[in-house]
């Protein structure tokens, strides 16, 4: 009987040894870590990603996400997520499922063909290496395969379908927005926005900053304008800082922000989108082959979500010339160029009286680096005086322009209506490659003799024959008796007491301030001497 229930006991205990087998075998299969690359074949400096699942049955966990690459790779991340989880109902036990994603940004900086180490995750403590193929092959630029562009959401192809649900959206990358495009429109042929914007030759980085002008020849102060593009591969670049070129040779004004657009163009025989970013004007200072020098783009990191890259831009040379001096009218200045422009005044009082003055207020309009100076009229009896200017000039459809006030003071030394004559502004017009003066007469005023007949000021034109010499006296025929200087009142021995009374005055306070404060002193030692009180004690003593 005893044997029996030894049996028993022994066949009791291996059922449950089976039992426990078959629990923990299906729990312990139900973990599943699986990796993949969004792109196996990729050009030198391009950027794909690596993305790793884990599938997690029961109460588990999975998180710790690590990723080892070689040191030709440069990698941002990881962004993790846990997509939630998911019930099963039916005949059976309720189930629950755990998703974890992590994606890493990689950069291939060197050529070759690489098998990268499978990305690892911690589930339910334990470090568990995912299973998949990460295969590689860097070419160099525009040697890549044609592709048409996925949504970060089919990173993986069909991998995403494994476990059932696809993969999530991946998050956006810190650097690039999705491009607009297929593969369709990239085969198609350039417009003509596109080919002036080809370049033939150039970096073929994934990101590349090129500044555009628009003439290569431009007269001395006519408007050039700067267009900054940024030249895309993969998808239109984020938070563009520009950073303009020295411009030694240049004036610059700022020209509204340009509206997004992209343009497809190629570098080489490399397809790529352009972007415009931002626009400059600019006006050369002298003649000659004047280099912009080099600008600066600032993007958000490629490698990184904490650092910034720059971008350094070509230089653009501009072949500068003078107007011609052949027909070059008198008062122009090298600079003065312009088109439209246009002058007009008002002269405030017409009625005036000798001595005062009048504001005359000139406004030059137009387009252009307006003149900051104008040449007034000369005439006798009026003064002209520095005026007060006042500017507003600004960006007119992508052409600066706008308006100058010069206000001058003008005073009026002689009676008479005096005629205050004609401004004249001569300027080169670019586009029509000629000069032009443009003129504003100013008209009269009426100017009375002071009060009381007063004669003219000094500064007034002398009369007809009268000379500067005729008050001057003529020649001594006989010598005349000595006359001393006259005495100007000021006594020498005034002056020298003046001069040295006040220094022996202080001197003589400091030498009393000094002796009084040695008999003080000289007193309190005297009382204080152990002697005298002694005598001072005995006579004291003695009197009683």
């Amino acid at each position: 009987m005893r044997s029996v229930w030894m049996s028993l006991h022994r066949l009791l205990g291996l059922v449950i040894g089976l039992i426990a087998l078959l629990v923990a075998c299906p729990a312990a299969a139900q973990t599943r870590v699986q990796a993949g690359v969004s792109a196996e074949v990729v050009e030198l400096g391009e950027g794909f990603y690596v993305e790793l699942k884990a599938e997690v049955e029961g109460n588990g966990s999975a998180g710790n996400p690590n990723l080892i690459l070689p040191p030709s790779f440069t990698t941002s991340g990881p962004s993790t997520s846990s997509t939630g989880m998911s019930f099963s109902f039916g005949r059976g036990p309720t189930s629950m499922r755990r998703i974890f994603s992590a994606q890493w940004f990689v950069i291939a900086n060197a050529l070759g063909t690489f098998d990268l180490a499978p990305p690892t995750v911690t589930v339910n403590g334990e470090v568990v290496a995912a299973t998949g193929k990460l295969h590689i092959k860097v070419v160099a630029a525009g040697q890549g395969p044609r592709k048409k562009p996925q949504r970060r959401s089919g990173a993986f192809g069909g991998f995403g379908n494994f476990f059932g649900p696809s993969f999530p959206s991946l998050p956006n990358d810190p650097f690039f927005d999705e491009p607009d495009v297929d593969e369709e429109e990239d085969d198609a042929a350039l417009d003509r926005e596109g080919e002036e914007l080809a370049l033939d030759s150039g970096p073929l980085d994934p990101v590349v900053l090129h500044i555009k002008a628009d003439r290569e020849k431009a007269w001395v102060g006519e408007q050039v304008t700067l267009s900054y593009w940024v030249y895309f591969r993969d998808g239109s670049p984020r938070n563009v800082e520009v950073i303009h070129p020295p411009l030694t040779d240049f004036l610059r004004q700022e020209l509204d922000h340009p509206p997004e657009r992209r343009v497809r163009t190629r570098i080489g025989q490399v397809r790529y989108h352009a972007a415009l970013v931002d626009r400059l004007a600019v006006f050369p200072l002298r003649a000659g082959k004047l280099e912009t020098g080099q600008g600066k783009g600032r993007f958000m990191s490629l490698r990184g979500r904490s650092r910034v890259e720059e971008k350094l831009s070509n230089s653009v040379t501009i072949e500068v010339h003078e107007p011609p001096k052949e027909g070059r009218p008198v008062g122009y200045h090298v600079g003065d160029v312009g088109r439209s422009l246009k002058l007009s005044a008002e002269v405030t009082p017409r009625s005036a009286t000798v001595g005062d003055t009048v504001v005359v207020m000139v406004r030059l309009t137009g387009y252009g680096a307006l003149p900051s100076e104008l040449r007034v009229p000369e005439r006798a009896g009026v003064e002209w005086l520095e005026p007060e200017k006042k500017v507003e000039v600004g960006p007119r459809g992508g052409t600066i322009g706008g308006f100058r006030t010069f206000n001058y003071a003008v005073r009026l030394r002689e009676a008479g209506d005096i005629d205050l004559g004609t401004i004249e502004l001569p300027y080169w017009d670019a586009r029509a490659e000629r000069y032009v003066t443009v003129q504003q007469a100013l008209g009269s005023v009426s100017v009375t003799p002071a009060a009381g007949g007063a004669a003219p000021v000094a500064s007034a034109s002398p009369e007809v024959g009268e000379t500067p010499l005729a008050k001057i006296g003529g020649p001594r025929a006989t010598p005349a008796a000595f006359v001393s200087a006259r005495r100007n009142g000021f006594d020498p021995l005034m002056l020298w007491s003046l001069v040295l009374i006040p220094p022996m005055g202080v001197g003589l306070c400091q030498v009393g301030t000094r002796a009084g404060g040695a008999y003080r002193r000289r007193r309190r030692e005297r009382a204080d001497d152990p002697r005298s009180l002694a005598r001072a004690a005995l006579d004291e003593a003695a009197s009683a």
